[in-house]
């Protein structure tokens, strides 16, 4: 069992492919929380690239994962906010 505290906001997410941060991507799940309904049955979220963020902001996120080589990380990754 896994507890977490809700925080609201926002699901932003960037993927990392041999080293190069992909665009940011909002996750916007069709009731609220982006629970195991949202994320594994089809039609009950809604991914959109670029996500609809400022671009100094989309930099910054898109900054952060290319920090995962110097932990040993490399091929792929994502990383969420």
């Amino acid at each position: 069992m896994l507890i977490e505290e809700y925080i609201p906001g926002r699901e932003l997410t960037v993927g990392v492919l041999d080293g190069t941060a992909l665009p940011v991507l909002e996750i916007r799940p069709k009731h609220g929380l982006y629970d195991f309904e949202c994320k594994y049955t089809s039609g009950m979220s809604e991914y959109i690239v670029p996500a609809p963020i400022d671009d100094d902001l989309a930099a910054l996120y898109r900054s952060r994962p290319c920090l995962l080589p110097f932990l040993g990380c490399k091929g792929y990754s994502r990383v969420d906010f």
